[in-house]
């Protein structure tokens, strides 16, 4: 199946700077005029003009819709983006915001831009500790009208190679600056399509948009390509026919240009009684990440774990599966041959279970039509421990700073007046291989209220890694350090918690900050679940054409007994 990386349409600008010999002048403040020209209808050049050559700035742009999004605010944006990149990288602020930022006079050329579509160049200073020094300066600019891309745009398309389950296509398209589409349908939804490739797309667009959540230009303008581009999709059907396919595809959905179609066929395959299976299996604490491996990736076959308790007979095995076939299919109108083509597996897969404590088997077998055997059941015997590792994770002398005596002794810090600097030094175990901490306001110490499995995943996600101190721009009231850490073999630790009631009467003198061994702290951590089209996510998502019960499987499947 076809993947994409998928991510959203801002960005900030990769870009060249020269410095100048001029300089901001004590209490002037940074100014930068902005020059956009050479628009067209997807490209133009932005010239970003600074009032110093030393003064860093983080500059840009977005189109006007997404800035929407965050309230017309390039701040609130900008933010969003900078803790991505901590996140991602494990820089505190200074830090990301140093790799964002540039100084002197900045010039970018804009490509892959929408027709039609207003824009936003940005420019904002910042200083070494990663907050803002200036007001926003923005140039806003549409790009031109398409010259007439309904007649504009075509393609050629390529098949090097088609397996069983497998093909491998390259499109050049006409115009390497116009956004397009491509992917596979199958031979019936062409025709059920009678040939009108746009028509099919937008359904597809529509379907998949509305099973994720989002709209249809959030989606579409993921999936863009923008000129010559190949990909192998996998999980064909054997024996099938199929029809590529390449369309213009503007960021809001509509397609245009002159599509362009190529038909093929995926190859037989073996005959499932001679299909052999090989497990790899990575046991966790109460989970287990099962591989399998099939001889003949054009074998439909079935895989899950079942405990060891619960097994008899490999027979018994599979008229369970079976029944469970019949129970979920009864009262649908579905047939248990579409009931198995819908729920086998065909090449490599890997499943993640969750799972208690005890012995498992991971098992597969090839299906028959019926949802039979078609030959013998393959198993692997695997364990599940749920207990944690001995290494540990803490901190230390926490401390806190009032964000207004630290802004009077120092206008570096003026950024975080009306708050508090937090500090901590971290204690792990010697035998601990990484270890993860981060902030929550609130209390979070109720490992009921608050489990350590989502604790787990939370730090994972937006905590700070392998940090020897601890350094965070926090408001003040209580708020609950976390923390675990992992030994060499991977297994986590225990959940960490400390409350900490961070008041103005708690804290420590200004005399006592240590400049030179503080970093400038990152915004608080809230813990929570990342949205999965982040400006920055490089999420890979599935990008083949689906038909209905394609995109059910997709976002529905339960691969569970």
């Amino acid at each position: 199946m076809r993947k994409i990386l998928f991510a959203a349409a801002v960005s900030v600008l990769a870009i060249t700077s020269c410095r100048k010999d001029t300089a901001v002048t004590p209490g002037e403040k940074l100014s930068v005029s902005i020059e956009v020209t050479e628009i067209t209808e997807t490209s133009a050049k932005a010239v970003f003009e600074p009032t110093s050559a030393s003064a860093p700035y983080i500059c840009g742009y977005i189109a006007s819709s997404d800035l929407s999004e965050w309230s017309d605010d390039v701040k609130r944006y900008l933010d969003s983006k900078i803790s991505h990149s901590m996140e991602d990288s494990g820089m505190d602020r200074a830090e990301a915001v140093s790799v964002l930022s540039v100084t002197g006079t900045s010039s970018a050329d804009l490509t892959g831009l929408v027709p039609e579509t207003s824009y936003v160049c940005y420019a904002v200073g910042v200083d070494a500790s990663g907050f803002y020094t200036s007001d926003v300066f923005s140039e806003v600019f549409t790009t031109s009208e398409a010259d007439d891309p309904l007649s504009g745009l075509s393609f050629e398309i390529e098949i090097p190679s088609v397996t069983s389950t497998t093909v491998s296509i390259s499109v050049l398209p006409s115009d390497n600056t116009l956004p397009y589409y491509f992917d596979i349908m199958t031979k019936d939804e062409y025709e059920t399509y009678e040939g009108d490739v746009a028509a099919y797309l937008s359904y597809v667009l529509e379907t998949v948009a509305n099973n994720y959540g989002v709209s249809v230009s959030d989606f579409a303008s993921g999936i863009q390509e923008i000129g010559p581009s190949s990909d192998q999709l996998r999980g064909l059907s054997p024996d099938s026919e199929y029809v590529a396919y390449a369309i213009g595809l503007s960021g809001d959905g509509t397609c245009f240009g002159q599509p362009a179609v190529k038909e093929f066929r995926t190859e037989k395959a073996g005959n499932p009684e001679d299909c052999t299976f090989t497990f790899s299996i990575e046991a966790y604490m109460g989970q287990a990440e099962v591989t399998v491996s099939p001889s003949d990736d054009g074998v439909g076959y079935f895989t899950a774990v079942i405990p060891v308790s619960e097994y008899s007979t490999d027979d018994a095995l599979v008229e369970r599966v079976y029944n469970s076939i019949i129970q979920s299919i009864s009262g649908s109108g579905m047939s248990i041959e579409d009931a198995v083509a819908l729920i086998a597996f065909r090449g490599l897969s890997t499943e993640t279970y969750d799972l208690e404590e005890g012995s498992y088997y991971a098992f597969a077998y090839a299906f028959t039509s019926d949802g039979k055997a078609a030959g013998a059941v393959y198993k692997q015997i695997f364990d599940v421990q749920a207990t944690v590792s001995d290494v540990s994770v803490s901190v230390k002398n926490v401390k806190w700073f009032d964000g207004n005596a630290l802004a009077d002794a120092d206008p570096a810090y003026e950024g975080i007046r009306g708050g508090a600097y937090f500090t901590a030094d971290v204690v792990h175990s010697s035998d601990a291989s990484a270890w993860y901490l981060g902030l929550s306001a609130g209390d979070m110490t109720d490992a009921e209220a608050y489990p350590d499995e989502t604790v787990y995943d939370a730090l994972m996600m937006g905590g700070v890694m392998n940090r020897e101190r601890l350094t965070f721009v926090v408001q003040y009231g209580k708020l609950t350090v976390l923390g675990f850490a992992t030994d060499a073999s991977g297994v986590y630790g225990g959940i960490y918690r400390l409350l900490v009631d961070v008041t103005e009467e708690g804290a420590s003198p200004v005399s006592e900050f240590n400049t030179s061994a503080s970093t400038a702290a990152s915004h608080e951590l809230v813990l929570q679940s990342a949205s999965s089209f982040s400006s920055e996510d490089c999420l890979r998502l599935p990008k083949i054409a689906l038909s209905p019960v394609e995109v059910s499987r997709l976002l529905h499947r339960n691969d569970s007994l």
